[in-house]
């Protein structure tokens, strides 16, 4: 069987883009940086984020029934390294959302202003899975800007999309 250390230096070698999950729940939003989002389906759209069981977030998002995923630009990695935080620290990153410009749309989640995209999500389904639950999420508002390349996690070190540019044919 693998151990969890080479699962994890194994796993590190895919490329994800950067994402930070926010939720609410009694009036307080909680934020915190995570890697583990993708889509399951477009139609109906759906998400899903995997969120460890002894974590803050866990609770905030479980209780509070929403979330929104801010996939993050690639000049934000100094946020997604003070809200990637656990214990303690992660408490004292959640309460920086403070200090950080968002607004809500449908479900009452936090959407940071900066962020590169969105979207914002009514918990549809949890699944248990081992140390982590798996959030399904259906999208009730989504945002996205044109203008700005995404950030990238890859080997432990945050970086960046290479620019390209698109050649036209004629």
């Amino acid at each position: 069987m693998v151990s969890p250390d080479e699962f994890r230096e194994t796993l590190g070698a895919f490329a994800s883009g950067v994402t930070v999950v926010t939720g609410k729940h009694l009036g307080i939003p909680h934020a915190a940086t995570m890697t583990a989002f993708c889509s399951v389906s477009l139609s109906p759209p759906l998400v899903l984020i995997c969120v460890g069981k002894d974590s803050r977030s866990h609770e905030f998002i479980a209780s509070g029934g929403m979330f929104a995923v801010n996939i993050l630009h690639e000049s934000q990695d100094e946020l997604a390294t003070v809200l990637a935080r656990t214990g303690e620290s992660e408490d004292k990153a959640a309460r920086g959302l403070v200090g950080i410009s968002h607004y809500t749309k449908v479900t009452g989640a936090p959407i940071l202003s900066e962020s590169h995209a969105y979207l914002d999500c009514t918990v549809v389904q949890m699944i248990d899975a081992g140390d982590h639950t798996v959030f399904l999420g259906r999208p009730e508002a989504a945002g996205f800007s044109k203008d700005d390349a995404p950030l990238v996690y890859h080997k432990r070190r945050f970086g960046q999309f290479l620019k390209y540019t698109s050649s036209s044919t004629s």
